[in-house]
């Protein structure tokens, strides 16, 4: 039988709709995190633990050093790049792989934990992998970490100016964890945070059932476009108790 285009996309967002407000992990695709930093290693172990197929990657050696001790269930600390993930067991049936930063361009859903003065070349070198494949990408880079910011003209949030880079109208996108420290995302934390959450509908639920998969609370803002308002450099004084948690 041939499913159109058309067919499959509502049923990805009939999907997406279900994750978004069950917070189920067991329909999301493997998710390839490109950038093992702070961010990136931090999820990576917490994703895997709570059952999510994850390929972790950089440019550098590290996502392999990282795995490898994590699989062997050592724990990782490099106290330079401030990542210290205790020991834990990955999730039976989910896994935990390193791979290049191809392989996680690869994956139906791309994680972009990398400095933002490089990820716009980043994603342009991967442009043949990302396109036209109905790939979600979540965004959680920060250009007020690693960078002089944003320009003072053009697109204001970092995922906009992604978005416009990719070029790829099947793409979804959705930000996240922006103002989270990677010191509370771990495998055994117990600790319901809260983390602001953007983006296109289909991306965003996505990055909500990854959230609530550990036990963390989501403030939803709406489309991409509210992106700008959750760039840390603009970052104003949330409030848990706001409308929109979910």
């Amino acid at each position: 039988m041939q499913v159109t285009h058309g067919v499959f996309f509502c049923l990805l967002v009939s999907t997406a709709l279900h994750l978004l407000h069950a917070g189920d992990v067991s329909n999301i695709p493997p998710v390839g995190i490109i950038g093992a930093g702070r961010l990136g290693s931090h999820l990576a172990a917490t994703w895997s633990q709570q059952g999510v197929d994850v390929l972790l990657s950089s440019s550098s050696n590290s996502a392999h050093e990282i795995v490898a001790a994590l699989s062997k269930g050592h724990g990782y600390t490099d106290t330079t790049k401030g990542i210290d993930i205790e020991p834990f067991h990955v999730t039976p049936n989910a896994a935990l792989v390193a791979g290049s930063v191809e392989e996680a361009a690869s994956r139906h859903v791309v994680v972009l934990c990398t400095p933002f003065p490089a990820t716009a070349n980043i994603i342009a070198s991967m442009k043949q992998r990302l396109q036209d494949r109905a790939v979600i990408v979540i965004d959680m880079t920060n250009p007020f970490y690693s960078g002089p910011g944003l320009p003072s003209n053009g697109k204001q949030s970092a995922a906009q100016i992604h978005q416009d880079v990719l070029g790829d109208v099947t793409a979804s996108w959705a930000v996240a964890y922006k103002h989270t420290n990677h010191r509370f995302i771990y495998p055994s934390s117990t600790e319901a945070r809260l983390v602001h959450v953007a983006g296109d509908q289909r991306a965003k639920a996505v990055a909500i059932a990854l959230i609530k998969s550990h036990g963390f609370r989501v403030l939803d803002h709406g489309g991409l476009e509210q992106a700008v308002k959750l760039e840390p450099g603009r970052r104003r004084n949330f409030q848990d108790g706001e409308d929109g948690d979910l």
